[in-house]
């Protein structure tokens, strides 16, 4: 009787060890798999922690700014003048000119310089000589992210052989744009002053001032006409004086100066007494090229 209830027991026992050895293993696969998910979220964090800091990586290169390479600016410059040269000196060589051809300067307000050229663009052969014609002006900037030289403006004919003739100038103004006169005079003429700003890597034209004159061949008496006007609308000769007297007032310098300016048989008005009287910066094709290579 007593062996019956010692085996009781040991199955009673028995029992409640198999009852207690599930749960125990249950509380155990919880526990895994609180761990596990704390593992899985931390991983899930570090991971979006890495993208992160891999897109503000991106955005810092991005931004970064552009290498100003002045030595690539010069050798881009001198090769434009090399291309250039015999037009220039043909400007240069010719016996009724004495130009300053080549300028150097600062147009954009950036630091760092611009060129201005002017060059033969029309010669007319004759016999065993020849003679200038006519010449254009071209303004160069150096673009530095493209790595290249970029033509801002183009000026043709500038300059004209004409019997009665020509003006032509160009101007750096006080408030940093670039005045240029071009025209000519023979039976009648026509003098341009045009003004441009500099935008990005080009100059945009501000504003144009056209004085004209001439004969009306259709009146009884050929009477001589002057015309003034003001981005293409006629104005009065008063307020065309205000104008130009307010460009003469603010030169800063002259690029180019038409010579015949300073020829002993010309007698200077008062435009052509301001000019004159501004500081020049011109060059000519030798001075610039020496500086540009060495």
């Amino acid at each position: 009787m007593a062996l019956k209830r010692k085996l009781i027991a040991v199955g009673a026992l028995a029992v409640a060890a198999a009852v207690l050895l599930p749960a125990c293993s249950k509380s155990d696969k919880r526990d895994r798999d609180a761990d596990e998910t704390e593992v899985s979220e931390e991983t899930v964090e570090t991971s979006e922690t890495t993208v992160e800091t891999t897109e503000e990586t991106e955005v810092t290169e991005t931004s970064a700014a552009p290498v100003y390479n002045e030595v690539e600016m010069t050798a881009a410059y001198a090769a434009i003048l090399t291309e250039y040269e015999p037009y220039i000196r043909e400007v240069e060589d010719d016996e009724y000119t004495d130009y300053m051809t080549c300028a150097y300067t600062d147009l954009t307000g950036d630091g760092y310089p611009e060129l201005i050229i002017t060059y033969c663009s029309d010669y007319e052969y004759g016999g065993d000589y020849g003679m200038f014609m006519g010449g254009d002006s071209a303004v160069y900037t150096y673009d530095f992210e493209a790595g290249q030289a970029v033509e801002m403006l183009h000026v043709d004919n500038i300059i004209m052989n004409a019997a009665g003739g020509s003006d032509c100038n160009i101007i750096l103004l006080n408030n940093g744009n670039l005045l240029v006169t071009y025209g000519w005079a023979d039976e009648d003429g026509e003098t341009y002053y045009d003004e441009y700003a500099a935008e990005g890597n080009t100059l945009v034209q501000v504003c144009s001032m056209c004085s004209a004159f001439g004969i009306n061949y259709d009146s009884d008496e050929y009477e001589e006409y002057h015309t003034y006007t003001q981005n293409g609308q006629e104005i009065s000769e008063e307020d065309f004086d205000t104008v130009i007297s307010a460009y003469e007032a603010s030169f800063d310098s002259v690029i180019l100066m038409n010579p015949w300016y300073d020829s002993e048989w010309n007698e200077p008005n008062e435009w052509q007494s301001a000019v004159m009287g501004t500081r020049k910066i011109g060059m000519d094709y030798d001075s610039l090229y020496s500086m540009l290579v060495n």
